[in-house]
């Protein structure tokens, strides 16, 4: 069996988690999570796939880097190197950019990619499932994980399966962000699986594919791996290529378009905690349903998410209200309007600048 290498993307501000998740701690930084980050979670359950001597591979940026090595250091993950990037880019530059490292060590494993920002519980059943992908990807499949959908969610892409591969399905195609119509046939058609935007296969494959789809940023990746310098486990890439790449998803790039997509349906709770609304349904509540963390109360209220890192927040007579302070910031809405935030948020960003301007 080929060697298996996890590879973590931690990039990406998280602006929906605002204003917990701010430019200095992104979302998956934040130490919310039963007294840890989503990406100490996620450094901790690889760990099962690393064999005697091998080692993570890290892609983040100049900013979150030290985030990164200091958090994993702090759970007693020392050895991993880090692929910097010079900007933050989308998942098709940290993927490839990852795959060229490896190969250009001389190994071609398998790439086990996992966002560091999404819950998965039980993971021992999830490991089943890699085991299933990793026969998949053996074979020369690039392999996703579909998550088997417990509703009609509007904030998840679908991945409908195709035909029967023994471990998986063929993927007939991928769907962005439906409406609720949509994504209620979706789930009647019991056809379509949440996209986890969780991959498997071998470095060779993801460059093979990459120079069938996108030779240009190809090309510009491999330069700025060939032009990089090393410090210790710190592997920064150079700018001067790195900057052209154009800022793409692999699902865009490589995975609706290849013919070695496959789809192993999960069925496990996983989320990627995009929204106030996703976390509240992941934590544990009163009686009452209310989700409570630092100096909160809620009083005759039902179904609420009240943080406090800053000011202390007292709620009255309230339902489904997510309300949230860090230091001097406060932000509340309902749980049912969470997801906008981000819309919000960049809206009130582009309105500082013009004003600065």
């Amino acid at each position: 069996m080929l060697s298996i290498v996890p590879v973590i993307i931690a990039g990406g501000l998280g602006t929906r988690l605002w204003p917990l998740s701010c430019e200095e701690t992104p979302k998956p930084f934040i130490e919310i999570f039963e007294g840890k980050s989503l990406f100490q979670k996620t450094m901790l359950r690889i760990t099962p796939f690393l064999k005697e001597g091998g080692s993570p591979l890290i892609v983040t940026n100049k900013a979150f880097e030290s985030l990164c090595r200091k958090q994993a250091e702090s759970i007693g993950v020392t050895q991993f190197y880090s692929l910097i990037e010079p900007c933050m880019k989308n998942t098709t530059p940290a993927i490839i950019s990852a795959a060229y490292f490896l190969a250009h060590k001389g190994d071609d494993p398998i790439m086990l990619v996992l966002p560091a920002d999404h819950v998965i519980t039980p993971f021992d059943k999830f490991v089943e499932y890699i085991n299933q992908a990793t026969k998949l990807a053996e074979k020369g499949h690039i392999v996703t994980f579909g998550i088997e959908p417990t509703g009609p969610k509007t904030c998840y892409g679908y991945i409908k399966r195709g035909e029967s591969l023994g471990e998986g399905f063929s993927i007939d195609s991928f769907k962005e962000k439906p409406c609720k119509e949509k994504a209620e046939s979706y789930i009647a058609s019991k056809q379509h699986f949440w996209n986890s935007g969780i991959f498997m296969a071998k470095a060779s494959v993801f460059l093979s594919e990459m120079l069938k789809y996108d030779p240009t940023n190809l090309n510009l990746i491999m330069s700025s791996i060939d032009q990089s310098f090393t410090e210790g486990q710190k592997v920064f890439l150079e700018a001067q290529y790195y900057d052209q790449i154009i800022s793409n998803s692999i699902d865009y790039t490589i995975m609706e378009k290849t013919d070695k997509g496959a789809v192993v349906p999960a069925n496990i709770d996983w989320s990627d905690i995009g929204t106030w609304d996703a976390y509240w349904d992941h934590q544990d509540k009163d009686d009452q349903a209310n989700v409570l963390e630092g100096q909160v109360s809620a009083i005759d209220s039902q179904g609420c998410l009240f943080i406090s890192k800053g000011v202390e927040i007292v709620g009255f007579g309230l339902e489904d209200i997510v309300a949230i302070s860090n230091g001097n910031k406060v932000m509340i809405t309902t749980r049912k309007k969470a997801p906008e935030l981000k819309k919000i948020i960049e809206s009130q960003e582009k309105e500082k600048v013009s004003k600065s301007v």
